[in-house]
């Protein structure tokens, strides 16, 4: 019996999407882009073990998993933030076709024992993300947390390409 025919790429893709992507995560059902954020908003229910050992596979899969695990960044660490800044910084300066930033539609920062150094890296982070459309920091009821709109002005990204900033 003979293997059958591989699968087309945008079937992969879709098959990965399925796995990776938390569900709604894009959705900006909101008026006002600065409004508060929900608990749902900031919750991450995808374990971040299971999408990283998709990219452990094969060459094929690695590059279509990186692009889905791109779209969405989910901060709760300050060695995340600094990891992240530097990959996409790395990747816009190798190849400005294929910038992993520029996929990047949705960033989520949930730091604690935050360091002085957190804001500024997290403005690399965001400067790398030209096509970013929602931002949440859910780090508001922390005192020593640098605001949203704090970030905001170093990062130099345009406030209208959002649709939702809290």
């Amino acid at each position: 019996m003979s293997p059958p025919p591989p699968l087309p790429v945008e079937v992969w893709r879709h098959i990965f999407s399925l796995l990776i992507r938390v569900p709604d995560a894009f959705r900006s059902d909101r008026l006002d882009p600065f409004s508060e954020s929900r608990r749902a908003d900031v919750y991450w229910t995808v374990a971040p073990s299971t999408r990283i050992a998709f990219l452990l596979v094969s060459k094929d899969w690695y590059s279509m998993v990186s692009e889905l695990i791109h779209e969405h960044i989910h901060l709760t660490c300050s060695k995340q933030v600094v990891i992240f800044a530097d990959r996409l910084e790395h990747s816009k300066t190798n190849d400005g076709v294929r910038a992993l930033g520029s996929l990047t539609r949705r960033v989520d920062v949930q730091l604690h024992n935050l360091h002085p150094d957190d804001a500024r890296h997290l403005a690399r982070l965001l400067r790398c993300t030209p096509n970013l459309e929602i931002f949440i920091n859910s780090n508001f009821y922390m005192s020593l947390t640098p605001s949203a709109q704090t970030i905001l002005p170093a990062t130099q990204t345009p406030p209208k390409s959002y649709k939702r900033f809290s």
